[in-house]
């Protein structure tokens, strides 16, 4: 047996190659048709949303950014990699008008992905003292919501915003 070849059923990545080698055709025909079915409900959604005057705009933190790998002392993603997933994402979604990220744990700097590029929208300096965590970039603050409101000059109270985890509810003191 292979010593990178993963001894399950399922898809794993080689260590040497870094293709994708299937452990059984019936775990690959299952992936494909999953994201077949994905990608039609998402584009099924995102036109009916859009054809009601909606306007899509994708919020997302991208942490990896910000963390260090602690064998290389690099970043575990560049903020190249980061943009370059969000325009994978606007090819894959023509509805999105735009991705909103934001690449630090601190919440102070967002980026603005379009496809025609992408732009540091702001940046906050740790003597922002004015910032507050609900207002900050990163998710669960409300930063990246508001900057796209005031570039898409988006109504909040006519919004909806739709996630991809179930909300933690707040410690009881």
């Amino acid at each position: 047996m292979d010593e990178n070849k993963v001894p399950v059923n399922r898809v794993s990545t080689t260590l040497n190659s870094r293709r994708l080698r299937v452990e059984r055709s019936d775990a690959l025909d299952l992936l494909h048709e999953s994201r077949k079915q994905s990608k039609f409900i998402i584009e099924k959604s995102s036109n009916q949303v859009t054809a009601q005057g909606y306007t899509i705009i994708g919020i997302t933190n991208q942490g990896g950014c910000d963390t260090i790998n602690r064998d290389t002392g690099k970043p575990l993603k560049s903020i190249e990699d980061a943009i370059a997933e969000q325009h994978y994402t606007l090819e894959l979604i023509p509805q999105l008008e735009a991705i909103y990220f934001c690449p630090d744990m601190k919440g102070f700097i967002c980026y603005r992905v379009t496809r025609n590029g992408a732009v540091k929208v702001a940046y906050y300096t740790l003597d922002s003292k004015f910032l507050e965590d609900k207002f900050k970039f990163r998710k669960p603050g409300a930063g990246m919501i508001f900057r796209a409101s005031i570039d898409f000059d988006l109504d909040l109270t006519k919004s909806w915003m739709i996630g991809d985890r179930r909300m933690r509810k707040p410690q009881q003191q």
